[in-house]
């Protein structure tokens, strides 16, 4: 079967190189020489991009002659656009990031460690969902890791680091996994109360008092507004979303100064305290 002959790039239009070796994204795509050094030589331009496809790279080239970009931008590694959306949120006066914002993304970045030096441009919707769906334990796991990329994508598209959201090609897979659990008998909350001072048995409690699921503590929407003594959250249903918890006299001193744990290590922190008190590994 004869191969195809691709057709020649117009002058001025940059070029496309299939680099050597079993890469997963082969083709660099490379903007047109702009200008020479005195000795004649081309002044060489960084790659627009590295593409799995010759027909992807060639749409890059499309892209970036239509709005040349700074190409700079473009070996900003996933890592590196996470320290600066952080840095960036931290920064912003009208709606500081909280603490347990924070929490959520930190917890939530340390499961994308196998791209965390990819630059975030060559990323694609399938290479993060595969990842999501590895590295979550549950569907509250996977809407945790889907918020931060969300997150990221909308500030390095307003930075300019990117052209295309491919968070909006996630989703969450795994069905409904709430868990039900087994409320706790009058003599169990003594105990839970007589034991206050560890962080599993002072969250515990708050979630008891307030009804929110371990979900909705470490979400980005979470507020806990202790001077107007309530609890704003919710992630679930329309209904249940920003919905707005008087703060119980019974754990106010609890909330004080309270920064909720992430919920991989609440769930097990949870259980290796249920088996020390020998009480309901059910709850």
């Amino acid at each position: 079967m004869t191969k195809r002959r691709r057709m020649r790039l117009p002058n001025g239009f940059g070029s496309i190189v299939k680099l050597q070796g079993n890469r997963r994204n082969p083709y660099m795509a490379r903007p047109a020489i702009t200008g020479y050094h005195d000795n004649g030589s081309a002044i060489s331009q960084k790659p627009i991009g590295y593409y799995p496809t010759y027909e992807e790279a060639y749409q890059a080239l499309l892209e970036y002659n239509a709005n040349p970009w700074d190409t700079a931008n473009d070996r900003l590694t996933f890592g590196e656009v996470y320290e600066q959306m952080i840095a960036y949120r931290k920064a912003n006066q009208n709606r500081p990031l909280s603490a347990s914002s924070y929490s959520q993304f930190k917890a939530s970045f340390g499961h994308f460690a196998a791209v965390k030096d990819v630059p975030i441009v060559s990323l694609r919707a399938p290479q993060l969902q595969h990842i999501i769906e590895q590295e979550a334990h549950s569907r509250a796991s996977e809407e945790a890791f889907i918020n931060l990329i969300k997150q990221m994508y909308k500030y390095a598209i307003t930075m300019d680091i990117v052209r295309n959201d491919v968070s909006r090609g996630l989703a969450v897979q795994r069905a409904e996994d709430d868990e039900k659990g087994v409320p706790l008998s009058p003599q169990e909350l003594e105990v839970f109360k007589a034991n206050a001072d560890e962080e599993v048995v002072r969250q515990s409690l708050i979630l008891s008092y307030s009804g929110f699921r371990i979900s909705a503590l470490t979400a980005s929407n979470f507020v806990v507004a202790t001077d107007a003594g309530y609890f704003k959250g919710g992630v679930k249903t329309a209904a249940g979303k920003d919905r707005i918890v008087p703060i119980h006299s019974g754990i106010f001193p609890l909330v004080q100064g309270w920064t909720p744990m992430p919920q991989r290590k609440y769930r097990a922190d949870l259980k290796d305290f249920l088996i020390q008190t020998h009480l309901d590994a059910n709850h």
